[in-house]
C-alpha cells in the first residue's frame, strides 16, 4: 500500500534542509531535522515542498525552485487519529520520542563538531554514554541502547541520494545546465546531464528517468552500445 505525506516547510527549516550535503553525517543530521520539523507540527499540504513516500520504496523528497533532492527514508512513520494529527516514528523497533530525538540530535551535533568519520565508533560510544546520563547523573542503559541502535543504523544504512540541479551559474562541458548528482562527496563527484529542465525527474510523481533517455545516454558513449529488448 502506498502512503504519501506532503508538508509545507517553514522558511527556517527550508534553510536547514537546503544546506549542502557533503558527507554521511550531513545526511543523518538532515533526517533527524526532518523528524523534528514534523513532530513540531508543520502543516500537511497537497503540494508541499517536503514529501515522504512509503511503499516498497521509502523515500523523502525536498523541492526548491531550481533544485531538489531525494534520499532514502529509513524510518517507519505512523499518523495519529484525526483529532491528534500527530506523527510517530520508529527505527529498529524503537519509537523515537521527542526526548529521544533531542538526545540523538545532541549526539550527532557533537560528532559533527569533532569532525566525526563513519569509522570512529569509539567517539560515538563515548558521546552516547555522556548523553545517556539522567538528571541525577546516573547512567540510563535503556536510553543508551536506543541511541546506539538508532544512530549506528543511520550511519550504516544506504542513503540512495540523488539531487536535481538547474545551475545557470556554473555551466560548462562537465557541468550541464540540467543535471542529476547521485553522490555528495566532492572527491568522487560526477554529474548526469538531462535533456531538458525537470522533464524526467519532477514534482508530479515522475521520479524515474525514461528508458529512451537512458538509452540515448548510454549509446552516446563510443565504448558502449546498449540495446533494450
Amino acid at each position: 500500500m502506498q502512503v504519501k505525506f506532503s508538508f509545507d516547510v517553514p522558511q527556517y527549516y527550508t534553510n536547514r534542509f537546503s544546506k549542502t550535503i557533503r558527507e554521511k553525517i550531513d545526511v543523518v543530521m538532515l533526517l533527524l531535522d526532518v523528524l523534528y520539523c514534523i513532530q513540531s507540527g508543520i502543516q500537511e499540504s497537497e503540494n508541499g515542498n517536503l514529501v515522504i513516500e512509503i511503499n516498497d520504496i521509502k523515500r523523502l523528497y525536498f523541492f526548491e525552485q531550481k533544485r531538489y533532492y531525494s534520499i532514502a527514508f529509513p524510518f517507519v512513520i505512523k499518523k495519529g487519529n484525526a483529532e491528534e494529527k500527530k506523527f510517530s516514528f520508529y527505527c529498529n523497533d524503537f519509537e523515537i520520542s521527542s526526548s529521544l530525538l533531542a538526545n540523538a540530535q545532541e549526539v550527532v551535533t557533537q560528532l559533527k563538531s569533532q569532525g566525526f568519520s563513519a569509522i570512529e565508533y569509539i567517539d560515538l560510544i563515548a558521546i552516547i554514554e555522556d548523553v545517556s546520563l539522567d538528571e541525577c547523573g546516573k547512567f540510563d542503559n535503556k536510553k543508551a541502547d536506543s541511541l546506539w541502535s538508532i544512530i549506528s543504523y543511520l550511519f550504516t544504512t544506504e542513503d540512495s541520494y540523488v539531487r536535481y540541479d538547474y545551475d545557470e551559474e556554473h555551466v560548462e562541458m562537465n557541468h550541464p545546465l540540467n543535471h542529476l548528482d547521485v553522490n555528495y562527496s566532492t572527491y568522487g563527484t560526477y554529474k548526469i546531464g538531462l535533456p531538458d529542465s525537470k522533464k524526467e525527474f519532477g514534482k508530479d510523481n515522475k521520479h524515474y528517468m525514461s528508458q529512451s533517455w537512458f538509452q540515448e545516454l548510454c549509446n552516446s558513449s563510443p565504448v558502449k552500445n546498449i540495446d533494450f529488448k
